[in-house]
């Protein structure tokens, strides 16, 4: 059985907080030159920090969407707590790519 997933609004759940995050690389599209785009995602990090179940909530062209999964699939967190406990928790995160 899936263990229960909490959302980041739930006020009894003390949100998950980003430890490591490196930036996507640098992507060149036909759209380059424009100072950034930003891709945002639905993720849930579990008990032990690691990221699943990305969603895209709002990406751009598949080079830059595919790019901010990537990276974010590399992503460590402190797991969210509830009454001191690790529980998995879903959270919204938005990445910023810089274009050439």
């Amino acid at each position: 059985m899936k263990p229960k997933v909490y959302h980041a609004s739930d006020k009894s759940v003390k949100p998950p907080k980003v430890i490591f995050n490196p930036e996507p690389t640098e992507a060149k599209t036909p759209r380059a030159g424009r100072p950034n785009e930003i891709v945002r995602l639905e993720i849930v990090v579990g008990v032990a920090g690691d990221v699943s179940d990305i969603k895209v909530i709002q990406g751009f062209d598949k080079v830059l969407t595919s790019k901010a999964v990537e990276a974010v699939k590399t992503w460590k967190f402190k797991p969210a707590m509830r009454y001191g406990i690790a529980v998995p928790c879903m959270i919204g995160v938005e990445v910023s790519l810089w274009l050439k």
